[in-house]
């Protein structure tokens, strides 16, 4: 059962941001949300929040740098291809 919790949490992280991103509200470039502001702002562990993020990494819409934080990457038809 508490995986299944964690799964839930990391997929509400995950939708949030892909949100953000999909409406235009987080533009490319711009740096997203903190850890720990995500985990207050979605009431989530700060493990969800990882697990969503290095989702989101691997998917070619976000990058991280190490120091500076997480940014939306730009997005186009080659990031899917």
């Amino acid at each position: 059962m508490k995986n299944a919790k964690k799964a839930g949490a990391t997929d509400k992280v995950y939708d949030y941001i892909l949100h953000k991103i999909q409406n235009h509200e987080w533009t490319t470039g711009e740096k997203v949300m903190t850890e720990n502001e995500l985990c207050l702002e979605l009431d989530v562990s700060r493990v969800a929040v990882r697990q969503a993020i290095g989702r989101l990494v691997t998917m070619g819409l976000l990058e991280q740098k190490q120091g500076a934080g997480t940014f939306v990457r730009k997005v186009d038809s080659e990031t899917y291809l």
